[in-house]
């Protein structure tokens, strides 16, 4: 684990402020807990966006508020996951520039993360309900997901990242439901329970 943060953080520019190496620590050691875990998949696939475009942007700073919120316990919930959430609901408040040096290049990168933010967004749950058994069972279970989809699938050339997720309330709902995965990958089980005998 100590190796993998160590890497992480030695290939990050110097002028990185105090701030922006304890997220990458923190996407760092959420990778670590994956791998030790043996879990793959979409939350890891979205961690591993996440690591290796921030360590690309320099003079970037995080919230206070959300680091805490995100990286005190790991184990029981992703930073990657919660990240994703903050950029859509927050967009331009969770990062903040710390000086002007590589100002544009930084800039650059954020600009091309929040870009790309619905695709991210689509992918990861798609990668999710491709964990269900059943088929369309992740929107059964989280009717807001199929109103992303449509959008997504019909006006994504139309609309920009904003305006697709203008609806905060289903992304909230959304996340939401999400929080409850062991019970979602249960109801979606092809499994039959064994009826018990009296």
């Amino acid at each position: 684990m100590r190796r993998v943060i160590a890497i992480i953080l030695v290939l990050l520019p110097f002028s990185l402020a105090a701030e922006v190496a304890p997220l990458i620590k923190c996407l760092a050691l959420e990778e670590a807990h994956l791998h030790k875990s043996y879990i793959s998949g979409p939350i890891y696939k979205l961690n591993q966006k996440f690591v290796s475009t921030l360590s690309e942007a320099s003079n970037l700073g995080i919230e206070p508020k959300f680091l805490k919120d995100s990286c005190e316990n790991i184990k029981a919930k992703s930073p990657s996951v919660a990240l994703l959430k903050q950029m859509i609901l927050k967009r331009g408040k969770v990062f903040r520039y710390t000086s002007n040096q590589n100002l544009i290049l930084t800039k650059n990168t954020i600009d091309g993360l929040y870009s790309g933010l619905p695709e991210i967004f689509m992918n990861f749950l798609s990668g999710i309900q491709a964990m269900m058994d059943r088929p369309r069972c992740l929107e059964e279970q989280i009717p807001e997901i199929t109103y992303f989809f449509e959008r997504f699938k019909y006006l994504q050339t139309d609309l920009t990242g904003p305006q697709l997720f203008d609806d905060h309330k289903k992304i909230a709902r959304i996340f939401s439901g999400l929080e409850k995965m062991p019970t979602l990958l249960k109801k979606c089980s092809n499994k039959l329970k064994v009826p018990t005998k009296n």
